[in-house]
Protein backbone atom coordinates (compact mmCIF):
# COMPACT_ATOMS: atom_id res chain seq x y z
CA UNK A 1 0.00 0.00 0.00
CA UNK A 2 3.16 2.64 0.36
CA UNK A 3 2.91 3.28 -3.60
CA UNK A 4 -0.36 4.17 -3.84
CA UNK A 5 -0.56 5.96 -0.53
CA UNK A 6 2.27 7.65 -1.77
CA UNK A 7 0.82 8.19 -5.11
CA UNK A 8 -1.79 9.87 -3.54
CA UNK A 9 -0.40 11.57 -1.54
CA UNK A 10 1.54 13.66 -3.26
CA UNK A 11 -1.41 14.52 -5.71
CA UNK A 12 -3.33 16.06 -2.96
CA UNK A 13 -0.36 17.58 -1.85
CA UNK A 14 0.48 19.54 -5.47
CA UNK A 15 -3.26 20.19 -5.77
CA UNK A 16 -3.16 22.21 -2.14
CA UNK A 17 0.07 23.60 -3.12
CA UNK A 18 -1.60 25.38 -5.66
CA UNK A 19 -4.77 25.69 -4.93
CA UNK A 20 -4.54 29.20 -3.13
CA UNK A 21 -2.05 30.37 -5.63
CA UNK A 22 -4.43 29.17 -8.63
CA UNK A 23 -7.47 31.51 -6.43
CA UNK A 24 -5.55 34.53 -6.46
CA UNK A 25 -3.64 34.90 -9.72
CA UNK A 26 -6.57 33.36 -12.32
CA UNK A 27 -8.68 36.50 -14.19
CA UNK A 28 -11.99 36.53 -12.33
CA UNK A 29 -13.96 35.28 -15.35
CA UNK A 30 -11.92 32.29 -15.02
CA UNK A 31 -11.18 31.90 -11.59
CA UNK A 32 -13.88 28.82 -11.54
CA UNK A 33 -11.15 26.52 -13.19
CA UNK A 34 -8.84 26.59 -10.27
CA UNK A 35 -9.16 23.40 -9.83
CA UNK A 36 -7.83 22.51 -13.02
CA UNK A 37 -4.73 24.35 -12.55
CA UNK A 38 -4.09 23.82 -9.00
CA UNK A 39 -1.49 20.86 -9.19
CA UNK A 40 0.29 22.73 -11.95
CA UNK A 41 0.40 25.67 -9.87
CA UNK A 42 1.37 23.58 -6.84
CA UNK A 43 4.22 22.41 -8.76
CA UNK A 44 5.48 25.88 -10.10
CA UNK A 45 5.40 27.18 -6.21
CA UNK A 46 7.42 24.56 -5.12
CA UNK A 47 9.67 24.93 -7.53
CA UNK A 48 10.17 28.34 -6.75
CA UNK A 49 10.51 28.20 -2.77
CA UNK A 50 13.58 25.33 -3.78
CA UNK A 51 15.03 28.17 -6.39
CA UNK A 52 15.27 30.54 -4.02
CA UNK A 53 16.08 28.30 -0.95
CA UNK A 54 18.68 27.23 -3.11
CA UNK A 55 20.55 30.90 -2.98
CA UNK A 56 20.68 30.86 0.45
CA UNK A 57 23.33 29.50 3.09
CA UNK A 58 20.46 27.22 4.12
CA UNK A 59 21.25 23.53 4.39
CA UNK A 60 19.30 22.07 1.80
CA UNK A 61 15.71 21.27 1.96
CA UNK A 62 16.15 19.27 4.67
CA UNK A 63 16.61 22.15 6.87
CA UNK A 64 13.59 24.92 5.93
CA UNK A 65 11.28 22.08 4.01
CA UNK A 66 9.13 22.12 6.84
CA UNK A 67 8.71 26.04 6.76
CA UNK A 68 7.88 26.13 3.41
CA UNK A 69 4.57 24.81 3.81
CA UNK A 70 3.47 28.21 5.42
CA UNK A 71 3.36 29.69 1.88
CA UNK A 72 0.30 27.25 0.56
CA UNK A 73 -1.13 27.30 3.82
CA UNK A 74 -1.37 30.66 3.93
CA UNK A 75 -2.34 31.43 0.35
CA UNK A 76 -5.07 28.99 0.65
CA UNK A 77 -6.50 30.17 3.85
CA UNK A 78 -6.58 33.84 2.88
CA UNK A 79 -8.13 32.85 -0.88
CA UNK A 80 -10.85 30.90 0.44
CA UNK A 81 -11.66 33.26 2.72
CA UNK A 82 -11.62 35.98 0.09
CA UNK A 83 -13.96 33.62 -2.06
CA UNK A 84 -16.15 32.00 -0.14
CA UNK A 85 -15.90 28.11 1.29
CA UNK A 86 -19.30 27.65 -0.55
CA UNK A 87 -17.63 29.17 -3.85
CA UNK A 88 -14.86 26.93 -3.54
CA UNK A 89 -16.47 23.53 -2.40
CA UNK A 90 -19.18 24.49 -5.67
CA UNK A 91 -15.57 24.87 -8.23
CA UNK A 92 -14.84 21.49 -7.00
CA UNK A 93 -17.59 19.41 -7.69
CA UNK A 94 -17.94 20.79 -11.33
CA UNK A 95 -14.59 18.95 -11.51
CA UNK A 96 -15.42 15.50 -9.79
CA UNK A 97 -15.07 13.86 -13.10
CA UNK A 98 -12.06 14.87 -13.82
CA UNK A 99 -10.87 13.83 -10.36
CA UNK A 100 -12.50 10.45 -10.25
CA UNK A 101 -10.52 9.82 -14.29
CA UNK A 102 -7.23 11.20 -12.29
CA UNK A 103 -7.83 8.99 -9.44
CA UNK A 104 -8.41 5.69 -12.10
CA UNK A 105 -5.35 6.66 -14.36
CA UNK A 106 -2.81 7.07 -11.07
CA UNK A 107 -3.93 3.26 -9.55
CA UNK A 108 -3.55 1.68 -13.07
CA UNK A 109 -0.15 3.43 -13.51
CA UNK A 110 0.93 2.56 -9.83
CA UNK A 111 0.19 -0.70 -10.12
CA UNK A 112 3.29 -1.76 -11.76
CA UNK A 113 5.27 -0.49 -9.86
CA UNK A 114 3.54 -2.17 -6.66
CA UNK A 115 3.93 -5.36 -8.11
CA UNK A 116 7.73 -4.94 -8.40
CA UNK A 117 8.48 -4.15 -4.89
CA UNK A 118 6.94 -4.02 -1.15
CA UNK A 119 8.68 -0.77 -0.72
CA UNK A 120 8.97 2.36 -2.52
CA UNK A 121 11.90 2.37 -4.91
CA UNK A 122 12.35 3.56 -8.77
CA UNK A 123 12.49 1.38 -11.67
CA UNK A 124 13.49 2.52 -14.95
CA UNK A 125 13.17 0.94 -18.74
CA UNK A 126 16.60 1.76 -19.28
CA UNK A 127 16.98 5.56 -18.78
CA UNK A 128 19.85 6.91 -16.65
CA UNK A 129 17.11 10.07 -15.90
CA UNK A 130 16.39 8.70 -13.06
CA UNK A 131 19.75 8.21 -11.39
CA UNK A 132 20.32 11.87 -12.69
CA UNK A 133 17.64 13.47 -11.08
CA UNK A 134 17.63 11.11 -7.25
CA UNK A 135 21.53 13.14 -7.79
CA UNK A 136 20.19 16.38 -7.80
CA UNK A 137 17.95 15.84 -5.38
CA UNK A 138 20.14 14.87 -2.90
CA UNK A 139 22.05 18.00 -3.71
CA UNK A 140 18.95 20.07 -3.01
CA UNK A 141 17.89 18.21 0.00
CA UNK A 142 21.36 17.56 1.83
CA UNK A 143 24.16 20.95 0.82
CA UNK A 144 24.44 24.49 0.66
CA UNK A 145 25.42 26.16 -2.73
CA UNK A 146 28.78 26.70 -1.19
CA UNK A 147 29.31 23.26 -0.16
CA UNK A 148 32.54 21.79 -2.27
CA UNK A 149 33.36 18.66 -0.19
CA UNK A 150 33.42 15.24 -2.11
CA UNK A 151 32.30 14.75 -4.85
CA UNK A 152 30.54 18.30 -4.84
CA UNK A 153 34.16 19.63 -5.59
CA UNK A 154 35.10 17.45 -8.32
CA UNK A 155 35.38 19.90 -11.25
CA UNK A 156 37.49 17.10 -13.47
CA UNK A 157 34.40 15.20 -13.29
CA UNK A 158 31.59 17.19 -13.13
CA UNK A 159 32.82 20.16 -14.98
CA UNK A 160 29.89 20.87 -18.39
CA UNK A 161 30.53 24.15 -19.77
CA UNK A 162 30.53 27.27 -17.43
CA UNK A 163 29.28 24.92 -14.64
CA UNK A 164 32.11 23.13 -12.45
CA UNK A 165 30.36 21.71 -9.26
CA UNK A 166 27.15 19.65 -9.25
CA UNK A 167 25.06 22.32 -7.54
CA UNK A 168 25.43 24.98 -9.93
CA UNK A 169 25.54 22.34 -13.04
CA UNK A 170 21.31 21.58 -11.43
CA UNK A 171 20.62 25.25 -11.23
CA UNK A 172 22.26 26.41 -14.37
CA UNK A 173 22.25 23.77 -17.36
CA UNK A 174 20.31 20.34 -15.85
CA UNK A 175 16.42 20.07 -15.64
CA UNK A 176 16.09 21.71 -12.07
CA UNK A 177 12.71 21.34 -11.27
CA UNK A 178 12.04 17.47 -10.98
CA UNK A 179 15.21 17.58 -8.94
CA UNK A 180 13.74 20.41 -6.25
CA UNK A 181 10.70 18.35 -6.33
CA UNK A 182 11.97 15.10 -5.10
CA UNK A 183 13.69 17.28 -2.51
CA UNK A 184 11.06 18.82 -0.77
CA UNK A 185 8.57 16.23 -0.69
CA UNK A 186 11.45 14.01 0.16
CA UNK A 187 12.20 16.39 2.95
CA UNK A 188 8.54 16.59 3.89
CA UNK A 189 7.91 12.73 3.83
CA UNK A 190 10.93 11.67 5.37
CA UNK A 191 12.00 9.87 2.55
CA UNK A 192 14.81 9.12 0.19
CA UNK A 193 14.80 10.47 -3.48
CA UNK A 194 15.58 6.94 -5.02
CA UNK A 195 12.10 6.58 -3.62
CA UNK A 196 10.35 9.35 -4.93
CA UNK A 197 12.01 9.33 -8.14
CA UNK A 198 9.85 6.72 -10.17
CA UNK A 199 6.45 7.58 -8.58
CA UNK A 200 6.55 11.73 -8.35
CA UNK A 201 6.84 11.02 -12.06
CA UNK A 202 3.89 8.43 -12.48
CA UNK A 203 1.92 11.88 -10.27
CA UNK A 204 2.70 14.37 -12.64
CA UNK A 205 1.61 11.93 -15.38
CA UNK A 206 -1.53 12.27 -13.98
CA UNK A 207 -1.34 15.86 -13.45
CA UNK A 208 -1.69 16.47 -16.74
CA UNK A 209 -4.98 15.01 -17.42
CA UNK A 210 -7.41 18.39 -16.09
CA UNK A 211 -4.86 20.49 -18.50
CA UNK A 212 -5.98 17.95 -21.07
CA UNK A 213 -9.37 19.02 -20.30
CA UNK A 214 -9.08 22.32 -19.91
CA UNK A 215 -7.55 22.95 -23.46
CA UNK A 216 -10.54 20.31 -25.17
CA UNK A 217 -12.96 22.66 -23.38
CA UNK A 218 -11.84 25.83 -24.19
CA UNK A 219 -9.57 25.91 -27.55
CA UNK A 220 -11.23 23.88 -29.15
CA UNK A 221 -13.92 23.76 -27.96
CA UNK A 222 -15.93 20.01 -26.57
CA UNK A 223 -18.58 18.91 -24.73
CA UNK A 224 -17.93 17.70 -21.21
CA UNK A 225 -18.48 14.26 -22.14
CA UNK A 226 -15.42 14.66 -25.21
CA UNK A 227 -12.95 16.01 -23.26
CA UNK A 228 -13.50 13.68 -20.25
CA UNK A 229 -12.98 11.19 -22.77
CA UNK A 230 -9.35 12.80 -24.12
CA UNK A 231 -8.49 13.03 -20.48
CA UNK A 232 -9.57 9.63 -19.90
CA UNK A 233 -7.17 8.55 -23.22
CA UNK A 234 -4.44 10.85 -22.12
CA UNK A 235 -3.93 9.09 -19.07
CA UNK A 236 -4.29 5.41 -20.58
CA UNK A 237 -2.06 6.27 -23.80
CA UNK A 238 1.09 3.99 -24.09
CA UNK A 239 3.33 6.85 -25.20
CA UNK A 240 2.54 8.44 -21.90
CA UNK A 241 2.82 5.58 -19.83
CA UNK A 242 6.49 4.94 -21.32
CA UNK A 243 7.49 8.47 -20.28
CA UNK A 244 6.43 7.94 -17.14
CA UNK A 245 7.89 4.53 -16.68
CA UNK A 246 11.02 5.81 -19.11
CA UNK A 247 11.46 8.46 -15.66
CA UNK A 248 10.98 11.47 -17.64
CA UNK A 249 9.21 14.67 -15.27
CA UNK A 250 10.67 17.11 -16.69
CA UNK A 251 9.05 16.56 -20.36
CA UNK A 252 5.91 16.24 -18.45
CA UNK A 253 6.04 19.18 -16.54
CA UNK A 254 6.67 20.91 -19.84
CA UNK A 255 3.85 18.87 -21.60
CA UNK A 256 1.51 20.46 -18.51
CA UNK A 257 3.25 24.03 -18.74
CA UNK A 258 2.63 24.07 -22.89
CA UNK A 259 -1.05 23.15 -22.34
CA UNK A 260 -1.61 25.78 -19.49
CA UNK A 261 0.46 28.22 -21.85
CA UNK A 262 -2.05 27.54 -24.77
CA UNK A 263 -4.67 27.67 -23.35
CA UNK A 264 -4.05 31.31 -21.40
CA UNK A 265 -2.74 32.29 -24.80
CA UNK A 266 -6.33 31.83 -26.21
CA UNK A 267 -8.01 33.14 -23.22
CA UNK A 268 -6.09 36.39 -23.66
CA UNK A 269 -6.34 36.42 -27.72
CA UNK A 270 -10.34 36.40 -27.34
CA UNK A 271 -10.41 38.59 -24.28
CA UNK A 272 -11.54 41.87 -26.20
CA UNK A 273 -10.58 44.40 -22.99
CA UNK A 274 -7.45 45.40 -23.58
CA UNK A 275 -7.52 46.55 -19.29
CA UNK A 276 -8.58 43.17 -18.67
CA UNK A 277 -5.78 41.34 -20.45
CA UNK A 278 -3.35 42.35 -18.24
CA UNK A 279 -5.12 40.01 -15.52
CA UNK A 280 -3.37 37.53 -17.42
CA UNK A 281 0.02 38.38 -16.84
CA UNK A 282 0.58 36.50 -13.42
CA UNK A 283 -1.30 33.46 -14.61
CA UNK A 284 1.29 33.10 -17.70
CA UNK A 285 3.91 34.27 -15.45
CA UNK A 286 3.35 30.63 -13.17
CA UNK A 287 2.80 28.82 -16.66
CA UNK A 288 6.27 30.41 -17.77
CA UNK A 289 7.91 29.74 -14.39
CA UNK A 290 7.19 26.12 -15.00
CA UNK A 291 9.18 25.90 -18.32
CA UNK A 292 11.98 28.00 -17.12
CA UNK A 293 12.55 25.75 -14.22
CA UNK A 294 11.91 22.28 -15.82
CA UNK A 295 12.95 22.36 -19.48
CA UNK A 296 14.16 25.60 -20.07
CA UNK A 297 15.16 24.43 -23.94
CA UNK A 298 11.38 24.08 -24.92
CA UNK A 299 11.08 27.55 -23.95
CA UNK A 300 11.49 28.65 -27.46
CA UNK A 301 8.46 26.43 -28.82
CA UNK A 302 6.61 26.28 -25.80
CA UNK A 303 3.72 28.90 -27.91
CA UNK A 304 3.90 27.20 -31.20
CA UNK A 305 0.32 25.74 -30.40
CA UNK A 306 -1.28 28.72 -29.43
CA UNK A 307 1.04 30.92 -32.32
CA UNK A 308 -0.32 28.41 -34.59
CA UNK A 309 -4.00 28.41 -33.65
CA UNK A 310 -4.18 32.41 -33.15
CA UNK A 311 -2.36 32.90 -36.60
CA UNK A 312 -5.32 30.84 -37.97
CA UNK A 313 -8.03 33.60 -36.63
CA UNK A 314 -5.50 36.58 -37.31
CA UNK A 315 -5.71 35.54 -41.42
CA UNK A 316 -9.30 35.08 -40.96
CA UNK A 317 -10.52 37.95 -39.17
CA UNK A 318 -7.45 40.32 -41.06
CA UNK A 319 -7.06 41.68 -36.43
CA UNK A 320 -3.24 42.65 -36.94
CA UNK A 321 -2.96 44.81 -34.44
CA UNK A 322 -4.41 42.82 -31.53
CA UNK A 323 -1.53 40.14 -32.76
CA UNK A 324 1.11 42.36 -31.94
CA UNK A 325 -0.63 43.24 -28.50
CA UNK A 326 -1.03 39.40 -28.17
CA UNK A 327 2.20 38.68 -28.88
CA UNK A 328 3.44 41.76 -26.96
CA UNK A 329 1.53 40.36 -23.85
CA UNK A 330 3.15 37.16 -23.92
CA UNK A 331 6.61 37.72 -23.93
CA UNK A 332 6.60 40.50 -20.32
CA UNK A 333 5.27 37.51 -18.48
CA UNK A 334 7.81 34.85 -20.25
CA UNK A 335 10.39 37.68 -19.61
CA UNK A 336 9.25 38.30 -16.30
CA UNK A 337 9.61 34.15 -15.50
CA UNK A 338 12.84 33.75 -16.72
CA UNK A 339 14.34 37.11 -14.69
CA UNK A 340 13.35 35.18 -11.51
CA UNK A 341 15.20 31.56 -12.89
CA UNK A 342 18.04 34.19 -14.26
CA UNK A 343 20.65 31.57 -14.41
CA UNK A 344 18.26 29.04 -16.23
CA UNK A 345 18.05 32.03 -18.69
CA UNK A 346 21.55 32.02 -19.15
CA UNK A 347 21.92 28.37 -19.34
CA UNK A 348 20.01 28.38 -22.18
CA UNK A 349 21.73 31.04 -24.21
CA UNK A 350 24.62 28.55 -23.33
CA UNK A 351 23.21 25.62 -25.26
CA UNK A 352 22.31 28.20 -28.48
CA UNK A 353 26.22 28.77 -27.97
CA UNK A 354 27.24 25.24 -28.13
CA UNK A 355 25.25 24.42 -31.10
Amino acid sequence: MSYFFAAYALCVNFALWGGGLALWVLPRKWRRCWPGVAPAFGVALQSAVVWVGAHTGLRGTDSYGVWTVLAPVLLLGFAVRKTGIRQVMRDLFRWRAVGAIMAGSLVLLTLPLAWRADNLTTTSLGSCDAADYAAGARVFKEFTRGDRDGFLGLTEVVSVGSTDNFFDFWLKLNHFTPSALIALNGSLSGKAPYELTGILTVVLLVLVIPVVYLVARSVFPFRPVPALWLGFIFGLSPINWYAAYHVAPAQLIAAMGIGLVTWLAWLLWRERSRRETWRYFASLAVVFSLLWGAYNFIIVVCLVPAGAIVAGCVWTEKRWADFSWWVFRLLLPMLAAGGFYFERVAGLVERFFAF
